[in-house]
């Protein structure tokens, strides 16, 4: 190449802008270009070098980067620029990196990565003892809290004889008021309650009438007041008469079965089948049942029996004896019988005969009366002076039981069908 095609070629790089200026790539060919020898005996570059299959298109830098990835942060270093496609210019006084002893460095990394390790645990460590620390404070605080809140609350709530509570109670409509302080009373302190020691006011419960009423208790001036409710819960207490007999066609209502019932407010009376009058109308014999009903919708139920006789099957006979002078009294005799038909046979099925003896002779009525008080059978009237003996008649006379048979022998003594 002549003198001035060189002078020529400086002016161009001279002239050459930044943006033309390109990154030369480097290889560990080049750079062990010494020849064979001298380069068995240099340490193998690869490592941090790339090889030129790695390498970047022309237009950009190419940097020296460690392949291994624990090094990548020893840095780049761009040791030339591409002036063309043939030609590549050295950039003066580039120091390379010093080879490196790669096991080496790697365990300085890993001391590295220790150190820091152990720094963040003991940060933690440190962060751990201060939140035990915290929690520690924070668990006392509240136990102090506890027992301070607790202390005030035993304080202003600490039971004394004055602090007894007036109960409330309930009374069934129609009892009898507790006599017991105890039932109004719960004491202070303690359980037990000085029965002499507290006055009950209850003048202004009425106990015939449902309601709230108050009333007050009073221990060593001090007064406190408590309520008393008068409820009815009880349902009534129902009695029916057994074995109703009626003949058919005869009415009949839920009163018909009833003997006695026993409520405070009151007793109404139903069947609990609403239909039993139109249900229960032939010959026959039925379980009815009767529900008796208070003022306040409480209820007993009770079942008894129903028995129906066809006409003509029902028989009663009387027989009048006048007053004899000598006994004191006349006497009015009645059998109430009723018959069944059996294969066309009537034949007593129950019935009754009464003996009412009727008292003129004032001491003869004493008499009899102690002779028969408490007699089964008997009842006395005082009042009407009367002694009256019911017993059953199964038969009649001479054990007899068919109407026809008994009929004839009744009518024979003395006796007239009523």
């Amino acid at each position: 190449m002549s003198k001035e095609n060189e002078e020529q070629k400086d002016i161009n790089v001279e002239n050459q802008t930044p943006e033309e200026e390109q990154i030369l790539t480097i290889t560990p060919a080049m750079l062990d270009a010494e020849g064979d020898e001298e380069k068995k005996n240099k340490t193998d570059l690869t490592a941090i070098i790339p090889d030129g299959d790695s390498a970047t298109s022309s237009s950009e830098a190419i940097q020296l980067t460690s392949r291994e990835k624990e090094l990548k942060t020893d840095g780049t270093v761009i040791i030339g620029f591409i002036k063309n496609e043939d030609e590549a210019e050295v950039k003066l006084n580039v120091v390379l990196p010093e080879q490196i002893d790669i096991a080496k460095r790697k365990e300085e990394i890993q001391k590295n990565k220790r150190k820091k390790q152990n720094k963040k645990e003991a940060k933690k460590r440190v962060r751990s003892k201060e939140l035990i620390l915290q929690n520690r404070m924070s668990i006392v605080a509240i136990i102090a809290i506890i027992i301070i809140v607790g202390t005030i609350i035993y304080i202003t709530t600490k039971p004394t004889e004055k602090g007894f509570k007036a109960l409330t109670i309930e009374v069934e409509l129609g009892d009898k008021l507790p006599t017991s302080v105890s039932t109004y009373v719960k004491p202070g302190i303690g359980t037990t309650v000085n029965e002499m020691a507290y006055t009950i006011d209850t003048t202004k419960v009425r106990i015939d009438v449902i309601g709230e009423y108050n009333y007050t208790v009073t221990y060593k001036n001090t007064k406190k007041q408590g309520k008393i409710k008068v409820v009815d819960k009880t349902p009534p207490k129902l009695t029916l008469r057994e074995n109703v007999t009626i003949v058919e066609g005869q009415d009949y209502t839920p009163e018909t079965f009833v003997y006695d019932c026993l409520d405070y407010s009151g007793c109404n009376y139903s069947f609990e089948d609403k239909d039993t009058t139109t249900k229960y109308t032939k010959p026959g014999k039925y379980t009815i049942h009767i529900v008796a009903t208070d003022a306040y919708k409480n209820k007993e139920l009770k079942q008894t029996t129903l028995i129906i006789e066809a006409v003509g099957m029902v028989k009663k006979y009387k027989l009048l004896t006048p007053y004899d002078e000598t006994k004191g009294y006349s006497v009015e005799e009645v059998y109430d019988l009723h018959f069944a038909e059996f294969s066309n046979q009537a034949i007593i099925l129950n019935g009754t005969r009464t003996v009412t003896r009727r008292y003129e002779d004032e001491e003869k009525f004493k008499e009899d009366r102690k002779l028969f008080y408490g007699e089964l059978n008997y009842t006395i009237d005082d009042k009407e002076k009367t002694i009256v003996e019911t017993t059953p008649a199964n038969t009649v006379g001479y054990n007899y039981g068919e109407m026809e048979d008994v009929h004839n022998y009744l009518i024979g003594q003395g006796y007239s069908e009523v």
